[in-house]
């Protein structure tokens, strides 16, 4: 996966969360848009904020992610 795969996918669907499958089996849910910050820069990382749990954030570097998809059950 490419950040710009990450980053098109996420405003597509914009209506729905995106989940982020890890290579170590973990999965990463990002809730809206609104909460994925990627960085202007060629850097591999950015960063996946948690509205549910205030002031939680992750910094997820991309080789670590294997595919992504749209959780439309919401």
């Amino acid at each position: 996966m490419t950040k710009a795969a990450i980053r098109q996918l996420v405003r597509s669907s914009a209506k729905c969360p995106v989940i982020l499958r890890m290579n170590n089996g973990r999965s990463v849910r990002i809730a809206h848009p609104d909460f994925v910050m990627f960085p202007a820069t060629e850097a591999q990382e950015f960063v996946v904020s948690q509205p549910s749990q205030p002031y939680r954030f992750e910094i997820i570097d991309m080789t670590q992610v294997t595919s992504a998809e749209v959780d439309r059950k919401g």
